[in-house]
């Protein structure tokens, strides 16, 4: 017989940089990855020889309440510094930044590690005089690959 399967919760979740917490989402997109195919076809089959291609990740939008905290503003400000020869050398963009699921008790139960990721969108907005809601701020994060971990 079969072990009771124990499914997490997807309101749990944080991300960190650098080693610290830097901030908790209300939204997280989903890591995705895909494996391209190739198709070679030879005179002699009607059918195609398929392979494995390159890989590519998708990148993971963050969304949040807006507030006074600019961490998520200086990332971008780091990426747009790069970009444009003013600042920091790319190689010190390519941080690894870590989704963590949590369980109720505020543990880590998995682990998702973004290596080589940097902002590429800031977004900030939008506003309605007759909404009841704040006002959200959104990241995209870029990456090279992805790595799951387990506790």
């Amino acid at each position: 017989m079969g072990q009771p399967v124990n499914f997490h919760a997807k309101h749990n979740f944080r991300i960190v940089a650098d080693g610290l917490t830097f901030a908790y989402f209300t939204t997280c997109g989903e890591i995705s990855a895909e494996v391209a195919v190739i198709e070679h076809y030879e005179s002699s089959r009607r059918q195609a020889h398929k392979m494995p291609g390159l890989e590519t990740w998708a990148d993971v939008e963050l969304e949040r309440g807006a507030s006074d905290d600019k961490d998520l503003w200086n990332m971008f400000l780091d990426t747009y510094s790069a970009a444009t020869g003013l600042g920091k050398d790319h190689p010190v963009l390519d941080r690894d930044i870590d989704i963590e699921q949590l369980n109720q008790q505020r543990e880590v139960i998995k682990r998702w590690t973004l290596h080589h990721a940097w902002v590429s969108k800031y977004t900030e907005g939008t506003w309605d005089a007759k909404a009841n809601e704040v006002v959200m701020e959104k990241i995209t994060l870029t990456y090279e690959w992805a790595e799951p971990t387990w506790s």
